[in-house]
């Protein structure tokens, strides 16, 4: 801290000029210079406040990193978590992808199966259809064939 200038012996002599008996002058100063020599201690100068301050500013700051770096790597492992999570979403995605594509395989496999069924039913019904036509034909086309011959 910084200190403070008191001049008793000038005090005492402006006492002594206002009429003060020389011994209480005297004594009013020394009185006056031991007050000024406590109180000079705990006066607190432009420079020790801007020093106080600035120390008590980085401890402050001091305090906030600390505490941002700790809020920080909450964030880290929260994201470290959510990696976690996003690959086991992967894993089960691609689980089902193929479970999916296994089942839509099979069930199309299945309807080509009855499909295929169904053609060679179906061509065998044309088959008998056609032999009945060519029949039916010839029944109709015989009588006028022969009517002509």
């Amino acid at each position: 801290m910084g200190t403070l200038a008191f001049d008793s012996l000038q005090y005492a002599r402006r006492l002594k000029t206002a009429g003060v008996p020389e011994q209480q002058a005297e004594v009013q100063a020394e009185l006056m210079a031991e007050a000024f020599g406590f109180y000079a201690d705990n006066i607190v100068t432009k420079e020790y406040l801007d020093i106080a301050l600035r120390a008590a500013f980085a401890e402050q700051d001091a305090k906030f990193e600390k505490r941002f770096a700790a809020i920080d790597q909450r964030f880290i492992d929260i994201d470290q978590r959510f990696v976690g999570i996003e690959r086991q979403i992967n894993d089960v995605r691609t689980g089902l992808k193929a479970e999916l594509e296994t089942f839509i395989t099979t069930r199309l496999n299945q309807q080509d199966v009855k499909l295929a069924s169904l053609e060679a039913t179906m061509n065998g019904n044309f088959r008998v259809l056609s032999a009945l036509m060519g029949v039916t034909l010839l029944a109709a086309a015989v009588p006028t064939i022969q009517s002509l011959l």
